[in-house]
């Protein structure tokens, strides 16, 4: 997946996109979207990011978790989670709520 310009808003609520199909393989998603026929792969972190959407958590919630769940500091998994959810909105991966 291509780098994002525009990262997402730390307040900002995604859900997934129904046209995507999901698998978790060795801790990993593959993203399949049915619209475009591309797969994308999450590696650990990113695939933790993707279980979490749910439509109603803010994206720091979800860095919040990050932040418990592995050895990183607020503001790396606040940028890391802001690229990552720009590039899956460009990708039509996610929607903001």
């Amino acid at each position: 997946m291509e780098k994002s310009e525009t990262p997402a808003a730390p307040e900002s609520v995604f859900r997934k996109n129904s046209d995507v199909i999901e698998r978790i393989i060795d801790g990993e998603a593959v993203l399949l979207n049915t619209n475009t026929g591309l797969y994308y792969s999450l590696e650990a972190t990113g695939s933790r990011m993707w279980e979490m959407l749910d439509g109603a958590m803010r994206l720091l919630d979800i860095v919040s978790r990050i932040v418990e769940e592995y050895d990183v500091s607020e503001d790396r998994a606040l940028e890391d989670a802001q690229k990552l959810f720009g590039d899956l909105v460009r990708e039509g991966l996610v929607d903001p709520c």
